[in-house]
């Protein structure tokens, strides 16, 4: 099958990636990436701060409290009796990073796939709202829309081959009359040369 001129050469997973881009739910959000988090927990924080607390064992190493003890230990604080060695501390709760994927198929399948180190994982949506080497990397992921099944995929503009060279740090600038006169190939090689594709 002849390449058309606005191809370029990539493997065949960057192009299934941008058709799962084109097609995805983008949860009404220019640029999504898609973040895996876990649910985390910061203990030590002072009461006056918060309103979520845990009842700490200081002689069993600090463990916690089950909700039977914490109900007792509360119990026991409200009627001003002696709590022994457990002692009442504060904590928040946050999200804290794990991964950024292209696509929520990928965020999926990475909390599958480590599940066992997640605690209460999540899949949240932001946006790479000017930040402008994620968005070329994914507008040169989404512009494979003619070519899933081969390892031909469309070649972005002249705009965007200049923001791939700048972000695989290669010292070339293309004007746009040159790269209107490259041919396929020509053209090909070049972001090949950017991209480090042999």
């Amino acid at each position: 099958m002849e390449a058309k001129s606005n191809y370029v050469v990539l493997p065949n997973e960057l192009a299934d990636i941008g058709t799962l881009l084109r097609t995805q739910n983008n949860r009404a959000t220019a640029h999504p990436m898609f973040l895996v988090q876990q649910r985390r927990r910061m203990l030590g924080v002072d009461l006056d701060r918060t309103e979520d607390y845990v009842w700490l064992d200081s002689s069993d190493d600090y463990s916690e409290a089950d909700y039977l003890q914490a109900v007792g230990l509360d119990e026991r604080e409200k009627n001003g009796q002696d709590t022994g060695s457990w002692c009442k501390t504060g904590c928040i709760y946050y999200w804290e990073f794990f991964t950024v994927c292209f696509t929520e198929q990928a965020a999926e399948a990475y909390v599958k796939m480590n599940a066992h180190n997640l605690y209460r994982p999540r899949i949240y949506v932001a946006s790479a709202y000017r930040n402008d080497e994620f968005i070329a990397v994914r507008q040169m992921l989404m512009d494979s829309e003619e070519a899933p099944y081969v390892a031909e995929t469309v070649t972005p503009s002249v705009k965007v081959v200049n923001q791939l060279a700048e972000l695989f740090g290669v010292a070339v600038h293309v004007k746009e009359e040159a790269w209107n006169r490259m041919d396929t190939e020509t053209r090909k090689n070049l972001v090949r040369d950017i991209i480090g594709v042999a």
